[in-house]
């Protein structure tokens, strides 16, 4: 899979997007780990808060990060997060309480407010259920403002306790409400199921990591994580068995004929930690939508070299705390080097031809024993010639493949333009624009960037009409493209 392309295809949305339609509103950077393709993007959207009222909503965007990020194991993957939060303000403070519940607290009035989703209690008629009526609205707020989203927590103005998973993590401004919108992250992210029966009205079960109707020891879905001598099912003896994997009856709704791993886990009870399947299964989650790795070089994955080169091979992992990350090397499919995130290659005394260097790079976390579907390791394969009639000054050509500088859009430029440009390698980079005596009127970009595909906006309010020159320096990469500014 080529992630790199698969995740910056969100990146021309926001481009093309007319400022006729788009719903723009403020957008905060509260953790910044690497690029949006690279990473796992966190979103928080503000709903019944006006907009006095965004800095109450700012103060619980950073009080529930901190909470997300002391909770396996979000704790041990944090870096693989960026975290922004958009504020979108509503008209009214507050929610909708239409009092249709068969909940229903005593002595509560029903009310109605103008937000812009549109949330409300008492969806299912169970009170505490808190949903967004407009998903429409969600959606275009964030192809409108952040189309690289990856998970979606919905902070509603209101004090009483209430959230909702799905598509979405919901939750209130209630003191336990961080536990309530980690546990609704767990359905709307890792796809687990409530552990929890008895649920008003009741509900059919059905098969999740954490639920299941299978009790043949051999055909548990968590069987790796179970000891050989727990009794299947397993007693609720919470002194003898509150701390084991087993198969504890119960889940989903149903009281019997439905399982679950622990016997008490934040997916059964919110101010609980998550059990072990339900970290499992959030680590594979994580790995199912990025990879091990952030990048790798060189970036072309067919070399040919002289039969003197030099050459570095090098992974760019992306590593939990603490690091349990290992990258092997293989020369022809045999292991050549262990551990280590890079390896050099002296062509010297092998032979002409094809050869193939592969690193594997494998999450060794202790927190995952099932990974039917190896989304925890990850290669990377370059096929390489070596050819003895080759020039040694010839090599450096092969290693700056894959750069690439566009023509600026729209050119003509009346008020704005995009540059596009890809990065094989994480590159020291200087995009600047010159005007036409030679001089330099702006610097849009100098500093390091990772690989990928990239989009800078340049505004042209700070220049006359004219010619300009866009340059584009990266590492051993120059080019420049000639663009015409007209007047607004």
């Amino acid at each position: 899979m080529n992630f790199n392309i698969l995740k910056s295809t969100a990146l021309f949305s926001l481009s093309f997007c007319s400022a006729l339609f788009c719903q723009n509103f403020p957008v905060n950077e509260v953790l910044i780990n690497g690029e949006n393709y690279t990473h796992m993007n966190i979103v928080f959207l503000s709903e019944g808060f006006t907009k006095s009222e965004m800095g109450l909503f700012n103060q619980k965007v950073e009080s529930t990060v901190r909470q997300i990020f002391k909770t396996q194991p979000y704790r041990e993957y944090k870096n693989y997060f960026n975290v922004y939060s958009i504020e979108v303000a509503s008209k009214e403070s507050g929610s909708d309480h239409p009092g249709t519940a068969i909940d229903e607290p005593q002595g509560v009035s029903t009310f109605t407010r103008d937000t812009y989703f549109n949330s409300t209690f008492d969806g299912g008629r169970i009170h505490r259920l808190l949903l967004i009526k407009n998903y429409g609205a969600v959606h275009s707020v964030l192809q409108d403002n952040l189309p690289e989203w990856d998970i979606v927590f919905i902070i509603v103005n209101h004090s009483w306790l209430g959230g909702a998973g799905g598509a979405f993590a919901i939750f209130s401004l209630h003191s336990r409400s961080f536990d309530t919108a980690i546990h609704e992250v767990g359905h709307s992210f890792a796809h687990l199921a409530d552990e929890y029966e008895g649920i008003a009205g009741g509900r059919t079960g059905h098969e999740a990591a954490n639920a299941t109707t299978e009790t043949r020891r051999d055909f548990i879905k968590w069987n790796k994580w179970i000891h050989g001598s727990t009794p299947l099912p397993t007693p609720e003896i919470e002194d003898r068995y509150g701390n084991v994997i087993g198969l504890f009856e119960g889940a989903v709704y149903n009281p019997t004929g439905w399982y679950r791993p622990k016997y008490l886990c934040k997916m059964r009870q919110s101010l609980k930690p998550f059990c072990e399947v339900c970290i499992e299964q959030t680590i594979l989650s994580i790995y199912n939508l990025l990879p091990t790795f952030e990048s790798f070089e060189p970036f072309n994955q067919e070399l040919t070299f002289s039969a003197n080169a030099n050459i570095d091979f090098v992974i760019h992992p992306m590593k939990p705390t603490p690091n349990t990350i290992q990258t092997d090397w293989y020369l022809n499919n045999e292991l050549i080097a262990a551990d280590t995130d890079s390896f050099h290659l002296r062509t010297a005394g092998y032979n002409d031809g094809k050869h193939s260097i592969k690193a594997v790079v494998t999450d060794k976390t202790h927190l995952v024993k099932n990974d039917p579907y190896t989304f925890l390791s990850g290669e990377v394969v370059w096929e390489i010639k070596i050819d003895s009639t080759r020039l040694a000054n010839n090599d450096a050509s092969e290693l700056i493949k894959g750069f690439e500088f566009h023509q600026n859009f729209p050119n003509p430029v009346h008020n704005i333009t995009t540059i596009t440009f890809r990065l094989p390698i994480s590159s020291t980079v200087r995009l600047q624009i010159y005007n036409a005596k030679g001089q330099i009127v702006q610097t849009l970009r100098n500093g390091q960037m990772l690989p990928g595909l990239h989009e800078i906006s340049w505004r042209t309010n700070r220049v006359s009409q004219g010619v300009y020159f866009i340059r584009l320096l990266a590492g051993p990469f120059s080019k420049v493209k000639k663009c015409l500014v007209l007047d607004r």
